[in-house]
């Protein structure tokens, strides 16, 4: 039994890995890879992108906390 994890779907395409880029644990799976992929990608990213994807959910959390809070008290 092998102890990585599969990914939610194949990067065959933009259009597949695009919605695995996004999600926070793809972002994880990147940022813990130390050095290039061990299984060639044809759409790889960076770093960079990485913490993009942090920073964006983050972002978004703390905007529907305030939307969710502002319509509670009003």
């Amino acid at each position: 039994m092998s102890l990585t994890r599969k990914p939610l779907a194949p990067e065959q395409s933009r259009w597949s890995a695009t919605p695995l880029h996004a999600l926070p644990q793809g972002a994880w799976r990147r940022l813990t890879e130390v050095g290039d992929s061990p299984v060639p990608v044809e759409f790889p990213w960076t770093a960079g992108g990485a913490w993009t994807v942090y920073a964006a959910w983050s972002l978004g959390a703390v905007a529907v906390a305030l939307v969710a809070v502002h319509r509670r008290d009003a």
